[in-house]
């Protein structure tokens, strides 16, 4: 992985070019989301588990500059195969999917599915995990079945959204930080599948862990509370980057979990809504920019039958369009310490 001229000079322009004898490299996206496909020369008795166990360093360095890497033709189509270069190749911590916001399937040891939502609708693009304190630093997809039309994965660069925010929007959301606020059980999922158990107990003890304000309801529901940044700065490459889900938490978001709002119910019952950390709302003005930037710089990745794409969760946003058909995707959360940036 030398030497590598990882150039777009238009939208939507691929550049292919030849490394060494093992892999040649394609640079995919627009003008802000950019991703490295690599490919092997030789698609016959290759090992991708292997070849990035060789090439550690140039692949990390990379997912650096790129943020998103795809392997595609190392045939990767099934979950053992899948398991062993998602957790095994790289040596990052493998995690569990605990204080989740989307329903998911367990399907092997640390192995999920994508997001179980609605195929009809589009899931907003999202750094995983960022309304709270304990996010994986990476990701890494595997796709063992492409949706017969849609389903792409929506790719955005989070240091082009940084760059481009108005200042006014940035200064606020830094200043203030954000509250996240969840009720479990109205329209989302119940407490018992976000926190995998059925005790309050453990559901405490991982609130206060987490520095997460709870209270019970007296018809057994709950409801938390928990402050976050809303930028980061990359423990590595030193970037800003626009890490926070406002634009989705809040109940302006256009998705029909939010019909409450739209019916004006009380706001203490949303199922999911996001404030300043002082209890303000957020301004409205401010999450359409949010929003429209997004859908600027978004870049849509058509999947085939064994691809494997790896995220640095700090450096890309996520999404997925609707879909016909079935669609197979699994997903690995991995952890490589990167302590400082959380």
């Amino acid at each position: 992985m030398n030497s590598i001229d990882g150039s777009v000079k238009k939208f939507g322009q691929r550049k292919t070019i030849t490394v060494n004898d093992e892999i040649c490299n394609r640079v995919i996206g627009n003008h802000a989301t950019k991703i490295l496909c690599i490919y092997p020369n030789n698609k016959e008795n290759v090992c991708l588990e292997s070849w990035i166990k060789k090439n550690k360093p140039e692949i990390e360095s990379k997912l650096l500059e790129y943020g998103a890497l795809l392997f595609r033709g190392w045939g990767v189509e099934s979950t053992e195969k899948f398991k062993t270069v998602a957790i095994g190749a790289l040596g990052y911590k493998p995690l569990s999917y605990v204080y989740r916001s989307s329903p998911r399937t367990l399907i092997d040891s640390y192995v999920y599915t994508a997001t179980e939502y609605n195929c009809k609708r589009d899931i907003p693009l999202h750094n995983e995990n960022s309304y709270s304190h304990a996010w994986p630093t990476h990701l890494v997809f595997g796709c063992h079945l492409a949706a017969t039309s849609g389903g792409q994965t929506t790719l955005a660069d989070s240091r082009f959204i940084y760059n481009n925010l108005s200042e006014s929007i940035k200064n606020k959301y830094n200043q203030r930080r954000l509250m996240y606020v969840r009720n479990y059980g109205v329209v989302d999922l119940p407490w018992s599948e976000v926190f995998q158990t059925t005790d309050k107990g453990e559901v405490e003890i991982f609130c206060k862990e987490n520095n997460i304000e709870f209270r019970w309801g007296d018809d057994g529901g709950l409801q938390t509370r928990q402050l976050c940044n809303a930028t980061f700065v990359h423990p590595t490459t030193k970037e800003n980057v626009w890490f926070n889900q406002a634009h989705l938490f809040h109940a302006s978001a256009t998705d029909d979990k939010y019909t409450l709002a739209e019916e004006g119910c009380d706001n203490t019952i949303y199922p999911r809504n996001v404030y300043h950390a002082d209890g303000s709302e957020l301004e409205l003005n401010a999450l359409s920019e949010i929003r429209d930037l997004y859908a600027q710089c978004s870049y849509d990745l058509c999947w085939e039958n064994g691809d494997v794409l790896l995220l640095d969760n700090l450096l890309v946003a996520h999404g997925r369009r609707a879909f016909t058909g079935e669609r197979k995707l699994v997903v690995v959360m991995l952890d490589n310490n990167l302590t400082e940036a959380k």
